[in-house]
């Protein structure tokens, strides 16, 4: 429905107002009084009213009083202000929208290098949704178990796997820029040690300096170790109880096939493993045997229902450094079809703890 309201916004100056409302109380003031002073004599002369000429000045005064009260100038509704854009301003580039950029994972392969250098190679692509060119760049692969190549691998593991990486990148990097509605694809190689986080993030970044971020989708199952318990044996080997929560990320049932634990020392851990005999091999088999049937016999099922999870208790014998601690142990499940998820825990030397 159209406005038909007043269409005036602004009133005069108030001094414009003020005098024309003097000049008409002066002419009501003034013209009675010199009429009256001339008729002075005359009885039936009326000093109120004493001629039509009064119009003229009472016309005057209202008018005053309108420009004083009532808004007779401008426009009631003003024309908005009108912000420039970005981009119409020199040296200030326009910001594009915040999903004008895509990432996306497309795959991951993982090599392994000899001894326990893993290489993956993560397909990725980046789509500009803008109608513009893009400039980005990868920035870094986030995940708990990355690191550079370091000492801690090998002088030949190193090697390897820093050679396989710059091979790689210079093959498949990452192209400058992205043109409009367009994907540029690349591969993001990074070495891990001993196994491959199952969640991270891979970071781009544009001309703007905002980043954008891929991850990985959840893996069927998920493998968490929820409690994990250890138990010395004659200073030769350790009895370790763990609780393992199998959690099923999609939408039907999975069923199990088999499930391990395996362990490791670091090249480098001071200490050597201590020689167990034959009988005492025996006798820690029965001990592991009892504990699993005695303590801790509840098993993982043989199948995880959607959306859903299960928890067990894997038994399974260590051998002990000498100077003590722990090893770095994985948990394994398998699924019915051979798949393999894995779950780690890290290496712990002993501490000292002051009092």
């Amino acid at each position: 429905m159209a406005d038909v309201g007043w269409p005036f916004g602004k009133r005069v100056k108030p001094t414009h107002a003020w005098g024309v409302v003097a000049m008409g109380t002066a002419g009501l003031i003034g013209i009675p009084e010199v009429l009256v002073n001339i008729h002075a004599n005359e009885s039936t002369f009326r000093w109120w009213w004493p001629t039509n000429w009064m119009i003229v000045p009472l016309v005057i005064f209202v008018i005053g009083l309108v420009l004083l009260l009532v808004p007779v100038r401008g426009f009631r509704k003003p024309a908005p202000a009108v912000t420039p854009d970005p981009g119409d301003v020199p040296g200030q580039p326009t910001i594009p929208a915040a999903d004008d950029l895509t990432v996306k994972i497309d795959g991951q392969t993982k090599h392994m290098i000899e001894g326990k250098a893993i290489i993956l190679e993560i397909d990725y692509s980046v789509h500009n949704n803008s109608d513009s060119v893009r400039k980005i760049t990868p920035v870094r692969l986030d995940g708990p178990l990355y690191f550079p190549p370091s000492a801690d691998l090998r002088d030949m593991e190193v090697a390897r796997a820093e050679h396989v990486i710059e091979e790689r990148r210079a093959r498949d990097r990452l192209p400058g820029s992205v043109r409009p509605h367009e994907t540029a694809r690349a591969v993001w190689v990074a070495a891990f040690y001993l196994d491959v986080p199952l969640q991270y993030k891979l970071t781009v970044k544009d001309d703007f300096d905002r980043t954008f971020t891929a991850e990985p989708p959840p893996p069927p199952l998920m493998v968490t170790i929820e409690e994990c318990l250890w138990q010395n044996w004659r200073y030769l080997a350790y009895i370790v109880a763990l609780r393992i929560k199998v959690s099923n990320t999609t939408g039907s049932v999975i069923h199990l096939g088999s499930t391990g634990l395996g362990y490791d020392w670091a090249v480098d851990s001071p200490g050597g493993l201590p020689a167990i005999s034959e009988a005492e091999g025996m006798d820690l088999d029965r001990e592991v045997e009892a504990m699993r049937r005695l303590r801790y016999s509840q098993k993982l099922g043989g199948h995880v229902p959607p959306r859903d999870s299960i928890s067990g208790w894997l038994v399974a014998d260590v051998r002990r450094r000498g100077v003590g601690g722990t090893p770095r142990v994985t948990v394994s499940v398998r699924d019915a079809t051979g798949n393999q998820y894995t779950a780690t825990l890290p290496q712990q030397d002993p501490k000292v703890y002051p009092s």
